[in-house]
């Protein structure tokens, strides 16, 4: 069974994967690497799992699978998109 990653880890790798398409591949090692140099974390299980997550949709993509990495708006953006659909 596959492993389930909590929505701010999906979040996060999204974002990156996003912001930096290219430079993550399928190697566990090589993601952790750079995700630790992304982002400013003290935390090694947070950093362990974006890279881990990031791996294994690089894989799914190689592998032919669809992967689709959404655009994540910010906070802000959420909130004016909300109250815009309130006012209709």
């Amino acid at each position: 069974m596959e492993r389930s990653y909590p929505s701010d880890v999906k979040t996060l790798a999204k974002e990156l994967l996003r912001l930096y398409p290219d430079a993550f591949t399928t190697d566990f090692e090589e993601n952790k690497d750079l995700v630790g140099k992304l982002i400013i974390t003290d935390s090694k299980l947070l950093r362990n799992e974006v890279a881990g997550y990031i791996a294994r949709l690089k894989k799914r993509e190689a592998s032919g699978q669809a992967v689709t990495v959404p655009y994540v708006t910010s906070g802000s953006e959420r909130r004016r998109r909300r109250r815009r659909g309130r006012r209709r």
